[in-house]
């Protein structure tokens, strides 16, 4: 006997009961051809496989946050009918929305799960599901990004946007501290009571100014700067 496989890995076979794989989506026909006592017969299946593109994947705003920070989750599966989240450290820790907001309360790194289900219209169900460990970091000291715009009125930044990435703050004391984050949180400039905030030596984006005065953390305010 020879088993010939359309698309298939291996493409030929000699074996009673074959396992095959498949790579690429499709319809694929397999073909037999028996030979005894010097006769041959064969038989073609047309479209008796059919493979279909059905994988678990997704995406996030962020992975990196301070304690207290949210992540907008987006299912970005094919054919999923129903979705199923799991999601370590996370506020709620399991979901069955599409695509969920999380919040996530503690310091630490946090692993997401995806699960999918499809049902053809045979009937036939098919299940996925996508693993990601450690893909959420929640780090002490990470900006809050979403408090954005809030810069009292007796300080200003300007020019806002900057062409040449030279920013002025007006009113700063030695008392006031500047830190500028980017948009993954991250801190790149660290200094106290400088009017002249100087970033052409960066990438050109938006960044994060948070202005804290020394012993008052009621008084730490935060806008949005782009050059």
């Amino acid at each position: 006997r020879t088993w010939t496989f359309e698309g298939g890995t291996p493409a030929s076979s000699t074996s009673l009961n074959p396992s095959v794989k498949y790579l690429d989506t499709g319809i694929f026909k397999t073909t037999l051809v028996i030979e005894k006592e010097g006769k041959k017969a064969s038989y073609t299946w047309l479209n008796v496989v059919e493979v279909i593109d059905f994988t678990a994947d997704f995406t996030s705003n962020y992975i990196k946050v301070a304690p207290g920070g949210s992540i907008q989750f987006s299912n970005t599966s094919l054919r999923a009918d129903s979705t199923s989240w799991t999601f370590g450290g996370g506020n709620p820790l399991v979901s069955t929305e599409k695509n969920p907001l999380v919040t996530y309360a503690q310091a630490g790194s946090y692993p997401v799960k995806l699960s999918i289900k499809y049902t053809d219209p045979t009937g036939r169900i098919f299940k996925a599901s996508k693993t990601l460990f450690n893909y959420i970091t929640v780090e002490e000291g990470f900006i809050d990004i979403e408090d954005t715009e809030n810069t009292p009125s007796n300080l200003s930044i300007y020019p806002n946007p900057s062409k040449d990435g030279i920013f002025i703050v007006n009113n700063l004391t030695p008392a006031h501290r500047v830190r500028i984050f980017n948009m993954m949180g991250q801190e790149i400039k660290n200094c106290i009571s400088k009017n002249c905030i100087d970033l052409s030596n960066t990438k050109r984006g938006m960044y994060f100014v948070k202005i804290e005065k020394a012993g008052e953390k009621q008084n730490t305010w935060i806008n949005k700067i782009i050059w």
